[in-house]
């Protein structure tokens, strides 16, 4: 084997600063992942570290708005996600005793790494309360009438569960979750 030929070796020979940092990283990288350390958004280590896990029951968001079904899988993945992601936070929110579902990790990882008095500044900053929980059915209408391009006068969420049987997949049970409707 021609050693010569190695990509390191004739990064060396040209570009000595670029080779060490790559080497660094390469090395930083290998330890972070030893030690299961998540480091970066591109190698993280927790991603690939279990097996995903299968419920017997899946709870999927139905939406009307104005009356009406919102076929909310016609659109775009991006919008899809932006009308159906929120809710799903809203009801960990709420399932949470209506304490924010991040204020603990956040807490978690203050504690570790930054002063208290820093910890507290991030966790108000960063985390919801309960009046923002108030202003969420108002932002959520105004996020429907922005995505929908129409006024929205009123809008009910329910929570679909659905049951994985050896026959087929059929509905277990329909529960409200959040219900808006325009005072005027």
């Amino acid at each position: 084997m021609n050693v010569d030929k190695l990509f390191l070796v004739k990064s060396w020979r040209k570009h000595r600063l670029f080779t060490v940092l790559l080497l660094v990283f390469i090395a930083l990288q290998l330890f972070f992942n030893g030690k299961t350390i998540q480091v970066t958004p591109f190698f993280l280590y927790g991603m690939y570290a279990a097996k995903a896990k299968t419920k017997a029951v899946q709870e999927i968001v139905y939406l009307e708005v104005n009356g009406k079904p919102l076929p909310y899988m016609d659109y775009l993945p991006k919008h899809r996600d932006m009308l159906v992601s929120p809710l799903y936070y809203y009801l960990t929110f709420v399932r949470n005793d209506n304490i924010d579902p991040i204020r603990e990790p956040l807490q978690a990882l203050g504690k570790k790494y930054f002063s208290p008095g820093l910890t507290g500044q991030l966790t108000a900053k960063l985390c919801n309360d309960s009046d923002d929980l108030k202003a969420f059915k108002l932002w959520y209408k105004r996020y429907l009438e922005e995505t929908l391009d129409e006024p929205v006068t009123t809008y009910r969420v329910y929570l679909d569960a659905w049951a994985f049987h050896p026959e087929g997949i059929r509905s277990v049970q329909r529960k409200p979750l959040l219900s808006y409707e325009d005072p005027r």
